[in-house]
């Protein structure tokens, strides 16, 4: 579905942005990326389902964050990439 020019995550193949990959094509959709903060790896995970909003985890542990919609998947990845260690410290210790 594309309305009025937005691209939802079932559209996308192939994405790779500032380390976050996967495909998007299906439903549910992910992307992983995996950062070193500190000497310690932490695995960043993000699932769309069809309807949910996304959901964000860090090392298999749920964050919660404010809702996003299936197109603002490019927002959200921003939002993490820029507030990452903040939130890191916010939720302690991940491994």
């Amino acid at each position: 579905m594309n309305d009025m020019n937005v691209t939802y995550p079932d559209q996308v193949i192939n994405y790779n942005r500032n380390g976050w990959k996967d495909d998007l094509y299906w439903t549910p959709s992910q992307l992983d990326k995996t950062v070193i903060i500190d000497n310690k790896k932490y695995e960043l995970y993000l699932r769309w389902r069809h309807s949910d909003p996304w959901l964000f985890s860090i090392n298999d542990k749920p964050i919660p964050l404010k809702d996003y919609l299936a197109e603002e998947y490019e927002k959200l990845i921003d939002y993490i990439d820029n507030n990452i260690n903040e939130i890191i410290n916010k939720y302690g210790e991940m491994r």
